[in-house]
């Protein structure tokens, strides 16, 4: 009698759970194809970045041809003011070893 009373309830249940690791499984399905899909796009977008790394900012956000323009005239500057510097400390180096090898010319 028990076991009567009990069964459908069973009946019941284990449809439900059936019906629940479907919902799963077809919400798993559709998460994988979006990643699928972003990984998709970013790869495009991490593509164009390593050919052209100004074109955008630290954001990866593209940038408009104006401050792309902007950037490039920056950083020319910015890499002549470097090379400067590193003319003069190579200059230097050259000056010193330069007196020390007198200095020790005239010793020996």
């Amino acid at each position: 009698k028990v076991a009567a009373r009990i069964e459908p309830d069973l009946r019941k249940l284990r449809e439900q759970s059936q019906v629940k690791t479907k919902d799963i499984k077809e919400r798993r399905k559709e998460e994988e194809e979006k990643s699928k899909q972003v990984s998709k796009e970013t790869r495009k977008m991490l593509k164009r970045v390593e050919k052209n790394p100004s074109l955008f900012n630290r954001e990866g956000q593209e940038l408009t041809r104006q401050e792309a323009r902007h950037r490039a005239k920056v950083s020319s500057v910015v890499k002549t003011q470097e090379q400067m510097h590193w003319d003069t400390v190579r200059a230097r180096r050259e000056a010193k070893n330069e007196e020390l090898r007198k200095m020790w010319s005239g010793k020996m």
